[in-house]
């Protein structure tokens, strides 16, 4: 009996905490390199919505130059520089987060054969936890969907991690076998030696670098239980509820990173997942200074965790 009226009010939980005037989501857009299922046709195609990677901040112009108001305040100008507060005009600006890491983590994405949960609805809803390992490990994604009563926990890991220079479009690669010299006449010599200065150069190292693929791509069947469980991690950490935050700069001490994305029939939400410190399950002290057990999202990196029986070493 206990156990019902728990499940009743888990649900009810839910039912009330997931209406859609409560959602903060990015609106879906239709991306025409994406197919029916997300997947781009192209690497080109950015995982993440390039709105926010821009900000907008307020400011004035005093004829020369702008100015932030976080830096200055109009009224603080025209008092230190005695000009007339009326001829500051009001503008604003716009700045533009660092792109690169966008364009690699889709790359990534892309390797993996993720799909873009921006373009458009799926027609299912799906959580995706990506780790970004420290020390150059390969990427890992865990993903989560629902589609009706069927819920799947995909795992997928990269062979190595993705890494610039790179070409997102090099065009057909050509694989030149390793010749032996000694089997060869003069002529065929002097043409393995402009064969392999052409190796040497920089674009072709670039071309060498597509080698990716997938080392884990397992796909498993967990319970509703587990993505109910999931749901109340989600709304006791107001996921939905909170705007966007998306800092690719912003990592953990030892260099890792942890991305959540969600995908309903609202939108798309996507947080960093800040905060980790696993430790205590590492049979470190208990009482260590940097564990942070309060931190919602801390606990749903958690959960995902032990959902796809990896161990904390291979996860984070």
């Amino acid at each position: 009996m206990n156990r019902v009226i728990l499940g009743f009010i888990v649900l009810l939980f839910l039912s009330c905490g997931h209406s859609k005037k409560d959602f903060v989501a990015v609106d879906f857009r239709e991306i025409k390199d994406c197919n029916k299922n997300g997947i781009p046709n192209d690497s080109s195609v950015e995982y993440y919505p390039i709105e926010l990677f821009r900000d907008t901040f307020s400011g004035f112009f005093n004829g020369y130059d702008i100015f932030r108001n976080s830096d200055m305040s109009k009224k603080q100008f025209a008092r230190i520089f005695k000009v007339n507060i009326k001829t500051l005009k009001d503008t604003f600006e716009v700045v533009t987060k660092d792109t690169k890491l966008l364009s690699l983590y889709s790359y990534m994405y892309y390797k993996m054969h993720e799909s873009v949960l921006y373009s458009h609805y799926l027609d299912k809803e799906v959580y995706r936890l990506t780790s970004i390992s420290s020390n150059y490990h390969s990427p890992l994604v865990v993903t989560i969907e629902k589609y009706r009563d069927s819920v799947v926990l995909i795992t997928k890991q990269l062979n190595r991690s993705v890494d610039f220079p790179f070409i997102k479009n090099p065009g057909p690669v050509v694989y030149v076998a390793p010749i032996n010299p000694n089997n060869l006449d003069k002529k065929e010599k002097q043409r393995c030696k402009a064969i392999q200065k052409s190796l040497e150069d920089s674009i072709a190292k670039i071309y060498r670098n597509c080698n990716y693929h997938l080392v884990m791509n397992k796909r498993v069947r967990i319970s509703r239980v587990a993505w109910d469980s999931l749901e109340v991690l989600v709304d006791s950490a107001k996921f939905w509820r909170s705007k966007p935050e998306l800092n690719l700069s912003q990592v953990e001490a030892d260099g890792s990173r942890m991305i959540f994305e969600g995908h309903s029939e609202n939108g798309y939400q996507i947080r960093i997942i800040p905060s980790l410190h696993l430790y205590r399950e590492r049979n470190v002290k208990a009482g260590r200074d940097n564990y942070d057990s309060k931190n919602n999202y801390t606990k749903i990196f958690r959960f995902i965790a032990r959902q796809t029986n990896l161990k904390d070493e291979d996860i984070y």
